[in-house]
């Protein structure tokens, strides 16, 4: 028996680990998928121990592995001697979105025949997946191109995504550009947000008014939301500010940023960026004028849009 707890922070990044372990098993397999949530254990074990119809090797695939710690004591004693059956050759894969407390006893347990993949997508390289799943598809991307759809997306997810678009946008050329990237992929609404609060922090209004227009002419937001975003990425800002203050090493800021937010690297790095071009006094005022005008906007005081504009112009 051959078994794996996946644990990631994407579920595409965690079905991608799974196709993995298929295809290095180098054999067909008779998979069977079920979740913890819904099915019960013993459903399971009669699955595994079930002679499969085409005497394949069965590879079971177990969702909401940490619902573990709620089944009774002898369905998991149940569970670990087939986990621990020798003379099988199945695989069990249990897997969780979640991270999993491996002090839990019925954790420990699980975890005691098993093989521990974590797939975080903070340490995957997009950059690097981007080419692998453009050249696996027979395709070429420019270098500028895979920066930028990089720069893009925040999980495997998403970035599949993007790169099903492209491909199917080029499908006659089979090369994707940088402009093709910026033609065909949405900028992420906080990435022009961070970019919104570098050009206010630097008092470059012209930049200000280029970005705001953006936002609203591709309807990303409006301009009550668009306060409201602001105000909430001044806050975290503010808290940002607080940490790399104390952590003077700029890699090491982003990095204990990355862990206490749980944002991945790249936007770590924008909030750190943004950081060391301003004051805690400076962030101070800003989440006062802001607030003042969320409160102007709510009672009626000023229209949003005019509010916002004296605001960037102030």
């Amino acid at each position: 028996m051959y078994n794996y707890i996946i644990t990631s922070d994407d579920k595409e990044a965690l079905n991608d680990k799974i196709d993995e372990i298929i295809k290095s098993a180098n054999m067909e397999l008779d998979v069977s998928k079920y979740d913890l949530v819904s099915d019960d254990i013993y459903d399971i074990l009669d699955e595994i121990r079930t002679i499969s119809l085409f005497q394949t090797t069965k590879l079971i695939v177990i969702s909401s592995a940490e619902k573990i710690t709620e089944i009774s004591e002898a369905k998991l004693n149940d569970l670990t001697k087939e986990m621990n059956n020798l003379n099988s050759e199945n695989i069990i894969i249990f897997t969780s979105l979640n991270q999993l407390d491996f002090r839990n006893n019925m954790l420990a347990q699980i975890r005691r025949f098993s093989t521990l993949i974590d797939v975080n997508t903070k340490n995957v390289s997009f950059e690097k997946y981007i080419k692998n799943y453009v050249e696996n598809n027979g395709y070429t991307i420019s270098e500028d191109g895979v920066n930028t759809l990089a720069s893009y997306v925040d999980s495997i997810s998403s970035l599949k995504q993007s790169l099903e678009i492209l491909i199917c946008y080029k499908a006659d050329e089979k090369n994707i550009t940088y402009e093709d990237v910026i033609l065909m992929i949405r900028k992420p609404l906080e990435d022009s947000v961070y970019e919104l609060i570098s050009a206010v922090l630097d008092q470059n209004k012209k930049r200000v008014f280029e970005v705001y227009k953006d936002l609203n002419e591709s309807n990303m937001a409006n301009p009550t939301g668009i306060i409201s975003i602001l105000i909430n990425k001044f806050h975290e800002l503010y808290n940002a500010y607080i940490i790399a203050d104390m952590v003077k090493n700029k890699n090491e800021a982003e990095k204990k940023v990355s862990e206490i937010f749980g944002v991945s690297i790249k936007r770590a790095y924008y909030m750190v960026k943004n950081t060391r071009n301003t004051n805690m006094r400076e962030i101070l005022r800003n989440i006062k004028l802001l607030d003042e005008l969320d409160y102007n906007i709510k009672s009626g005081q000023i229209a949003p849009d005019l509010g916002i504009e004296l605001y960037f112009l102030r």
